[in-house]
């Protein structure tokens, strides 16, 4: 049994399809271990980063998904989020259960996120200085990749999304050129499915002809 068997059983209880949305959300858990459910009532603030709520009838309605910055970090408002946090990509606007979950979702966050951060940071050394730290993973990872006609990458890709989510290292199979990352075989179903990645260029490949 699951650690939050019981904890979902009866949160869940009164959700029009309880075992589908357990499944959605223990699903996620076993991919992201570090992250915890908890139970409250929708326009409750936070400070995390982000809070994903499920509807009564999830997984058939999208759940709803705010940016909830910490006291130490601002909002960014860009092409998918308001500035009040509100989180509007097109994988929700086109939710289907089951081509749609939780676990797809919070890929995509991840993808869009690393290139757009939503937030950034409100320490005292400045603005811009506190922009650089939150943006680091785009700033950071183009000049890796611009540099992989060098030694960086060697003989082999690994995919950038699972190395920078779950900190794993997976070969790569393909590389999008807009986006200046690699892609494992999960991962390219991705930036596929976004409006806003669907037309960037993507060289499938082995991981030596990447380079």
């Amino acid at each position: 049994m699951s650690t939050y068997d019981v904890f979902l059983n009866t949160s869940l209880s009164k959700y029009a399809n309880p075992d589908l949305a357990k499944r959605d959300v223990l699903c996620v858990f076993t991919t992201f271990s570090d992250m915890r459910p908890k139970l409250d009532t929708f326009g409750a603030t936070y400070n995390i980063p982000v809070s994903i709520w499920l509807m009564n009838k999830h997984p058939y309605n999208p759940p709803i998904v705010y940016v909830r910055p910490t006291s130490t970090m601002q909002i960014k408002s860009g092409r998918y989020v308001d500035m009040n946090g509100k989180i509007d990509l097109p994988y929700l606007k086109e939710w289907k259960h089951p081509e749609s979950d939780l676990l797809g979702l919070i890929q995509i966050l991840t993808i869009v996120f690393g290139e757009e951060p939503p937030v950034y940071s409100t320490f005292k050394q400045g603005r811009n200085e506190s922009k650089e730290s939150t943006g680091e993973s785009k700033s950071g990872f183009t000049k890796r990749i611009r540099k992989s006609n060098s030694d960086e990458h060697e003989s082999d890709a690994n995919c950038d999304t699972c190395q920078r989510a779950e900190n794993i290292s997976v070969g790569a199979e393909g590389y999008c050129v807009d986006c200046e990352e690699f892609f494992c075989k999960e991962c390219l179903r991705y930036p596929r499915r976004l409006t806003a990645t669907k037309n960037h260029k993507i060289f499938i490949n082995d991981a030596n002809q990447l380079k």
